[in-house]
């Protein structure tokens, strides 16, 4: 971990080095069981760092949360005004999706009236044809996100990833 000097080195892990204070959360982390809190005070007594929101090892959390998910399948997430992380439960992770999706329609939705507010008539053809192609992107995702789509898949009782083919099914009855 340290030098004869005492100097703490990055200990390589996979995907990349990540700080004695992120591999000291992910250990900590990648034990968490569903409903469990751990207090800010808590995780900066672990990483020896500050962790709570702009401090000093703020990053160092969001990197062994991020780690965890990716790697270990533990979500945890931040709980509104009490200082601390809860590993999620199913119910928590779904929670976690639709306010995810509700942000994702919105940015889309606002990148698309952005789009539509520029005259395309103006550009080059290259940046006319690059335009639309933010326009078509930007749209889907919004129609992808859209609360109608949401009920419409929910109405079909789906039980498994929808195909492509399927899902543009979904989208043409939302126009």
């Amino acid at each position: 971990m340290g030098d004869e000097h005492g100097e703490v080195k990055r200990m390589d892990m996979v995907g990349g080095q990540k700080s004695l204070a992120t591999v000291k959360l992910i250990e900590r982390l990648k034990t968490g069981t569903p409903g469990e809190m751990l207090t800010d005070e808590a995780l900066t007594v672990i990483a020896e760092r500050d962790t709570r929101t702009g401090g000093n090892g703020y990053a160092n959390l969001n990197t062994a949360i991020r780690y965890c998910e990716r790697e270990h399948g533990i979500v945890w997430s931040r709980v509104a005004g009490a200082s601390c992380i809860k590993c999620c439960n199913p119910g928590d992770i779904r929670t976690l999706s639709h306010k995810t999706r509700r942000h994702v329609r919105k940015a889309a939705h606002r990148s698309v009236i952005q789009l539509q507010a520029v005259d395309p008539v103006a550009m080059s053809d290259t940046e006319r044809s690059e335009h639309m192609v933010c326009l078509a992107q930007a749209g889907t995702l919004a129609v992808v996100a859209d609360n109608r789509t949401t009920k419409k898949l929910e109405a079909r009782t789906v039980t498994k990833p929808l195909d492509l083919t399927k899902l543009l099914e979904v989208w043409k009855e939302n126009e």
